[in-house]
């Protein structure tokens, strides 16, 4: 195969890429236009917890990630934080 043939396969599997995320991007942006709670159903969230109890899962669950970060990373602290919500 020739330079001038391999350039243009290339290009073409290029654009073929952008094209393939273009679309996703575009079916994932048209399914949770505004705002993505909207987009779940009423029917699918009866089980969801409410932003308070996330708040209380997600500060409970700090430590915890955090560790595994720092551990991960390498990191050394001598105390955590207290997160500011």
């Amino acid at each position: 195969m020739d330079g001038g043939k391999r350039a243009r396969l290339q290009l073409l599997c290029g654009l073929a890429i952008l094209a393939a995320l273009a679309g996703v991007l575009a079916v994932a942006g048209a399914s949770s236009a505004g705002n993505p709670a909207e987009a779940v159903p009423a029917e699918s969230a009866s089980g969801s917890l409410t932003p308070r109890e996330v708040t209380r899962v997600s500060i409970a669950a700090l430590p915890r990630v955090a560790h595994r970060v720092a551990r991960l990373r390498g990191l050394h602290f001598d105390r955590l934080p207290r997160p500011e919500v």
